[in-house]
């Protein structure tokens, strides 16, 4: 009994980090509806940035965080005035080749510019394990938990108490009526994409620091992509439910599974989930189905 809250516990865990990273996909989508495939690179660029100004700028961490914020965003803020802003009235289909190219150029830019800087970040934490509820818990782990689930609270709540979140909002129920309002459409995805920069960012340092860093970190976003389908696409409590479950499933087949059938049924438990989500519920468990007019 132990053991299984044990695993428990630790899915909760990585769960809360899985939604911050998912939260990045939820927060392009709400304002463009386009779906990033480039998450997972936004999440690595971020780590190493961060690390980069870590070892050899030799920052303390707080510093290196607003430096890799003004970089992440500037990035966001480029991207989004110069390539997305052509590719109005586009189909989806092109926007997803968009994104996906722009994760290959990432992942290619990336060994150019931060080849031999070390990529791991340090929390300023205990080492001790934390007791919690007769468990003994990771320090970086529950800290990594709490600050993402404080991440997602407060774009959540930038989103319903903010005229610009008001803004968004509105852009993504009808751009068109948004435009006839008066609302600088243009100019509120560019927001959009910086913040979901700056949410990779955050999930990016928070997963190097609990899971290790490198480029490899770039796989987190294919990784996290059911569980935005799952919660809903433009949802952020469905990221969140979404992202405990998916956590709590890798977890469980992690310590069960894996024993009985191979390492491979952690890996695989998301993608069974994703599948089992479109048979059943294609919008997710907060998404709202497309209505077409006939």
């Amino acid at each position: 009994m132990a053991y299984l809250a044990w695993l428990i516990a630790y899915g909760l865990l990585a769960g809360a980090v899985y939604a911050l990273v998912a939260l990045a996909f939820v927060v392009v989508h709400k304002a463009s509806r386009a779906i990033n495939f480039a998450v997972g690179e936004w999440v690595m660029f971020g780590a190493l940035l961060t690390a980069a100004a870590l070892h050899v700028l030799a920052l303390p961490l707080a510093p290196a965080l607003v430096l890799a914020g003004f970089g992440v965003t500037a990035f966001a803020w480029a991207f989004s005035r110069l390539v997305l802003r052509r590719m109005t009235g586009r189909s989806l289909m092109a926007m997803i080749m968009l994104t996906l190219g722009l994760g290959a150029f990432m992942r290619g830019l990336g060994p150019m510019i931060f080849s031999g800087i070390p990529n791991a970040i340090v929390l300023p934490l205990p080492e001790d394990p934390v007791p919690f509820a007769g468990l003994s818990l990771p320090p970086e782990r529950l800290a990594a938990a709490a600050i993402a689930l404080a991440c997602v609270g407060a774009v959540a709540w930038f989103y319903r108490a903010t005229r610009t979140g008001l803004a968004l909002r509105a852009i993504a129920l009808s751009p068109a009526t948004a435009r006839g309002l008066g609302i600088d459409v243009d100019r509120h995805v560019a927001i959009a994409w910086g913040l979901a920069g700056l949410v990779a960012l955050a999930a990016g340092v928070l997963w190097s620091a609990v899971s290790g860093g490198g480029f490899g970190t770039a796989l987190v976003g294919l990784k996290v992509f059911p569980i935005v389908v799952i919660g809903g696409l433009n949802s952020i409590p469905g990221c969140i439910l979404g992202a405990m479950l998916i956590g709590v499933a890798e977890s469980l087949a992690s310590g069960y599974l894996d024993r009985l059938a191979g390492s491979g049924v952690s890996v695989v438990v998301s993608s069974a989930l994703l599948l089992l989500m479109l048979w059943l519920r294609p919008h997710g468990f907060f998404g709202a189905p497309l209505a077409t007019r006939i």
